[in-house]
């Protein structure tokens, strides 16, 4: 059974490292999975604004009121991470993330009209 046509042009190769990286991530141990978890939570399509959001609240001197935000996201990622926390432990804090990110590219759209 395949999946799609296409899967016949792909090198056997890429299936036993596809294979590999999940074993991989089946055998680390829930604190590097906590970590490489992260982003699967959000898809790459969120994980983006929400890196940004946490790094205009940490960095921007617009984002200065809001720093707690960024703070609290830090301190609670690495409590979870060192106590054994699962990986969607700190997942309602992505809102939050997300909403800054989304202020940041709001800015910077406003910056490209001249506004």
């Amino acid at each position: 059974m395949t999946i799609s046509p296409d899967t016949r042009r792909l090198p056997p190769g890429v299936w036993l490292g596809a294979a590999g990286v999940v074993a991989l991530l089946l055998a680390l141990s829930s604190r590097y999975a906590f970590v490489l978890l992260q982003p699967a939570l959000l898809s790459i399509a969120l994980a983006i604004p929400a890196g940004v959001g946490l790094w205009w609240l940490a960095r921007n001197e617009e984002g200065r009121r809001w720093r707690p935000i960024a703070i609290t996201y830090g301190i609670l990622f690495l409590v979870f991470l060192l106590t054994g926390g699962k990986a969607y432990y700190v997942a309602p804090m992505y809102s939050a993330l997300l909403a800054a990110g989304s202020l940041w590219f709001e800015r910077l759209s406003r910056l490209g009209r001249g506004g």
